[in-house]
């Protein structure tokens, strides 16, 4: 029943998100609290004062931001057909994923900095075929910069904005150069602020390989952790299988977008490893992945080829996400 009920082309069924949102973000308040953030960025440090002297305050802005990027990319989802019939599938997966653990619901960068990344994807996917794409293409780099600023290893994927474009049309030279301003908007202020304050930033934690790859996902329930991790990455497969498989018969459009995504989802693979192996690590940089989860698990659940197999697919992943949520704060 919710598999359908998410399945079908009718916006309203978002709203729906709200009731578990609330649910959540009252257990995180009480059973929960904020998880370090050693890769956090600027911007982030910068509001982490403010916003977390109110646990409230703090769960309330995180899970708005999970829920806005689960909206997000199921906007992108069926903007631009990823799926042979709209859907809403894409955004309880992302939502679910988001809130699977409670120390994630309070205001944390990595969501931040994806969230970011969706806008400017969004603004990169839309100059197909657009005589002017000259704002498009600033909006993606000014999108860009804050993902950067609240979690500085998100500069890897800053090459996807050149790349998408390169898919999408071919770029005068003065397009190769518009994201550059729009990277440049902010981090000019950013550096002015440093400069006034006679501040110098350290980068020192941002390439120290010194360690093997590893990551702190639920400290005492790992366990649960990775067996949600296996129950995900195998309707991930099959929706990735789904995904390149019907590139071949999509239209040009579709099929371009379709490669910038997969190139978003490469970058995003490989800032999630990359920051694996520094020295310091993030709980939540898992999190980096979300998209991609999103969408290729979307495509699985989606499918009406063995339907019962589907349901029961689908049904298992959110045990195990709801199990995992409980398990760290409430159980």
């Amino acid at each position: 029943m919710l598999r359908s009920f998410f399945g079908s082309n009718r916006p309203v069924v978002l709203l729906t998100l709200l009731l578990p949102a609330a649910v959540a973000g009252t257990l995180a308040v009480v059973y929960s609290q904020p998880g370090t953030s050693a890769l956090a960025g600027p911007a982030y440090d910068l509001l982490y004062g403010p916003v977390n002297s109110s646990p409230v305050l703090s769960v309330v802005l995180g899970t708005l931001i999970i829920f806005a990027g689960a909206v997000l990319i199921n906007s992108i989802y069926n903007e631009h057909e990823y799926s042979d019939r709209e859907n809403y599938l894409p955004a309880i997966t992302y939502f679910l994923l988001g809130i699977s653990s409670l120390e994630w619901l309070y205001f944390n960068p990595v969501f931040t900095s994806v969230l970011f990344l969706l806008l400017a994807l969004r603004r990169l996917l839309r100059i197909y075929r657009i005589s002017n794409a000259t704002s498009m293409l600033y909006d993606a780099g000014f999108f860009a910069c804050p993902a950067v600023l609240f979690y500085p290893p998100a500069v890897l994927t800053l090459p996807f904005l050149w790349i998408g474009m390169t898919q999408l049309r071919s770029a005068t030279f003065r397009e190769w150069l518009v994201p550059v301003l729009g990277l440049a908007t902010p981090a000019i202020y950013v550096a002015a602020a440093y400069w006034w304050f006679e501040a110098v930033p350290d980068f020192g934690e941002f390439f120290d390989l010194s360690g093997g790859f590893t990551f702190r996902p639920d400290g005492e329930g790992s366990n649960l952790f990775f067996a949600f991790s296996a129950v995900t990455l195998l309707p991930v497969l099959i929706g990735l299988g789904i995904f390149v498989s019907r590139m071949g018969v999509s239209t040009v459009h579709r099929k371009n977008t379709k490669r910038v995504f997969m190139w978003l989802s490469f970058v995003l693979l490989v800032t999630f490893i990359y920051s694996g192996f520094l020295q310091k690590s993030d709980a939540a940089s898992v999190a980096l992945l979300a998209p991609s989860v999103a969408v290729f698990s979307a495509l699985c659940f989606a499918s009406d080829r063995r339907k019962i197999l589907t349901d029961i697919l689908f049904y298992i992943w959110i045990t195990f996400a709801v199990l995992r949520m409980l398990y760290t704060g409430v159980l």
